[in-house]
């Protein structure tokens, strides 16, 4: 089931076309402008690649943090021929389903900044809904797998079989170009 769940999720998602998706994404740098197009760096990256890609280029993985690994670890596994529709997270933004779900977000960002956060309207093309618990699930299992079901679009409701479990946790990766719209809330 959650195969077939998987495919149609990854198959309805990478559909590109001219009608923009409408997302919710809490504004970290309250740096966004309505109407001003997102796009990628003169490097091709976005303002989430550009922290780890010096990283990647100058460390070797013993030497990183683990949200370092972690990003590592997920560029490479995405580089794989099954994953070559997905845009990299280092070339994408990320954003919610809902104003509740982003404002979820916004409240536990870490370390929580110093002024209100405004969630944005966030208008997009290509999109992928993906279940962010996965990348620091804790479970006995290699971090890799983990890394895959979250590639593979497997929601983690059904996990641990045993003991504590967490309601999935969505994020939607949006491929540049995306645009922002009106602010519909914000976080003090």
């Amino acid at each position: 089931m959650n195969e077939v769940y998987s495919f149609s999720v990854f198959y309805m998602s990478t559909m590109k076309s001219s009608h923009r998706h409408v997302f919710y994404h809490a504004d970290r740098d309250a740096s966004l402008k309505e109407g001003q197009p997102i796009t990628l760096d003169e490097n091709n990256l976005s303002y989430f690649g550009k922290v780890y890609w010096p990283t990647f280029q100058t460390k070797p993985p013993g030497e990183m943090t683990r949200t370092q690994q972690r990003e590592f670890y997920l560029e490479a596994i995405k580089s794989e021929f099954r994953y070559s529709n997905y845009a990299s997270r280092l070339q994408s933004i990320f954003a919610a389903n809902t104003v509740e779900e982003a404002i979820i977000f916004a409240k536990n960002i870490t370390p929580l900044p110093n002024h209100p956060i405004p969630i944005f309207e966030l208008f997009a093309e290509r999109f992928w809904n993906l279940d962010s618990n996965w990348l620091d699930y804790e479970g006995d299992e290699p971090r890799e797998i983990h890394y895959r079901n979250y590639w593979d679009g497997i929601i983690s409701n059904h996990v641990p079989v045993v003991g504590a479990r967490r309601p999935p946790r969505l994020e939607v990766m949006i491929a540049f170009p995306a645009v922002p719209g009106k602010i519909v809330h914000i976080v003090e």
